[in-house]
């Protein structure tokens, strides 16, 4: 990116966070419950792999979880991913509640996605669909600042950038507060 480029697309986070937090139900605190939440968005995702590598170092630790599902549209993240209370299995593209590959859908409230801030403050999503990347970082200190009113917007990292990989997701969860067997 050049020096004074603007973005022209923004992606939204709207939830009154410091609500959820409060009232987030205590399992999500945990390694173990938030991996199972990252594994069932890649079975949402219909990915047939999932890796998730571990890494801990003196100064850093860092989750990282990588599928090979259909990945995410800017339009898709802005409009689905980042949408909390949306009924995934009523509202998955008129699929009767199955996935693309005929996967019943999991996913209940988009709530999951939140799990991540139960054992991380940082979170980057890389998501290719369709030839296109895009990433985005979300901050858990950032969002629970007062100055938002509700309104979080995450960074944008790259846009609809063109790649000649396959789609799949990415998520690289750092500041973990808990520690990694």
């Amino acid at each position: 990116l050049g020096v004074g480029y603007v973005w022209t697309n923004r992606i939204n986070f709207n939830i009154w966070f410091k609500n959820y937090w409060t009232l987030r139900h205590p399992n999500v605190k945990t390694l173990l419950p938030v991996l199972a939440e990252m594994i069932s968005n890649a079975y949402d995702a219909d990915a047939t792999f999932v890796n998730i590598q571990l890494n801990e170092n003196e100064n850093n630790k860092q989750i990282i979880i990588t599928d090979d599902g259909c990945g995410m549209s800017f339009s898709e993240i802005n409009n689905s991913f980042l949408v909390i209370g949306r009924n995934r299995r009523k509202n998955n593209s008129g699929n009767n509640g199955l996935t693309n590959k005929g996967r019943k859908v999991t996913g209940r409230k988009g709530l999951g996605k939140l799990a991540t801030f139960g054992i991380a403050t940082h979170i980057e999503i890389q998501t290719v669909k369709d030839g296109k990347e895009n990433i985005f970082a979300m901050d858990l200190n950032d969002i629970l600042d007062e100055k938002n009113n509700g309104t979080y917007k995450p960074q944008i990292i790259k846009y609809n950038e063109d790649v000649t990989c396959e789609s799949g997701t990415k998520i690289v969860l750092s500041g973990i507060n808990e520690k990694i067997p």
